[in-house]
């Protein structure tokens, strides 16, 4: 009985540890305690039966069989993430949590209209559930259903402003739409919350080369690469933007290391082999060829 109550405790709600107030996983250590009780607790009360043996023979297979059929229907709710959630679902009332990794699940399988119906029922039972908002708006993106999608977003980041992944993600989706000023600005607040975003740094330099910053976007290549040293594409068009500014060793050194991390990369190559040219002749200089000229 210690052992059961005492590891029933931590489990009961008294200190809540994730959203989840029930959880199978809640008895499996203090069930044992019950277990002991009954394996050595029958074995005491019968030792002075004459066909003890017999009895708990009987007795134990009568007893395991309704378990093995329950065990079989409770295995059968693990099956997958669906049928799992599915079954919280069924068995439980206004489970949001449920309904948004239901949602989740299915839009793994690329079921997203039923994905999109679950997220939508996980936000009408709490409606400030700022995950909810962004896994319905990535579902309503690969649907193209942009305007829908970047609305959620928006609604998410009100919730949960500090989110790094959710500025990144409605950046690409403004960047899409060709809303470049605001596609920046999400960009750039997702490095304001984490400086080490490699990925965000390599979007901002692209959006900045476009705008014609291309100082900006030489800052921005060399910042992603400062974060993650292999990072082939970033090395390319550093590579590039150093080319058009005139700086000749930098762009063969960017270049060189692109082809190093990535060697199928047919732009870098090319680029790369006009570099070498330009630089063997000493005709014209990058500043010359133009940042168009090394860049795909």
């Amino acid at each position: 009985w210690l052992w059961y109550l005492g590891t029933l405790v931590p489990v009961i709600g008294l200190v809540q540890v994730g959203g989840q107030s029930m959880a199978d996983r809640y008895t499996y250590v203090p069930l044992i305690g019950l277990f002991i009780i009954i394996a050595w607790g029958v074995a005491d009360l019968v030792t002075r039966w004459r066909y003890r043996r017999l009895v708990l023979a009987i007795s134990t297979g009568v007893a395991l069989l309704p378990l093995v059929i329950f065990t079989w229907m409770q295995v059968s709710h693990w099956h997958n993430s669906v049928t799992l959630f599915e079954h919280a679902r069924d068995v439980t009332a206004n489970n949001y949590l449920a309904y948004h990794n239901l949602g989740r699940a299915l839009a793994e399988q690329g079921r997203l209209d039923e994905a999109i119906d679950h997220y939508s029922k996980a936000l009408r039972i709490k409606p400030n559930l700022a995950e909810a908002h962004y896994s319905l708006g990535v579902a309503l993106a690969e649907q193209k259903r942009f305007k829908e999608a970047i609305s959620h977003y928006s609604k998410g980041l009100r919730i949960k402003p500090n989110d790094a992944d959710a500025h990144c993600h409605l950046g690409q989706l403004l960047e899409e739409q060709g809303k470049i000023n605001e596609a920046i600005g999400h960009y750039y607040e997702a490095v304001r919350i984490k400086p080490d975003f490699a990925e965000v740094y390599y979007n901002m330099g692209v959006l900045l080369g476009m705008m014609g910053n291309y100082r900006g976007e030489l800052q921005a290549y060399e910042r992603a690469i400062r974060v993650k040293p292999d990072y082939a594409e970033a090395y390319s068009n550093l590579g590039a933007v150093y080319g058009g500014m005139g700086f000749y060793s930098k762009a063969i050194w960017a270049l060189e290391e692109a082809v190093r991390l990535s060697p199928d990369d047919s732009v870098a190559q090319q680029n790369l082999k006009m570099a070498y040219e330009i630089f063997k002749n000493q005709k014209i200089g990058f500043g010359d060829l133009g940042i168009e000229g090394l860049r795909d």
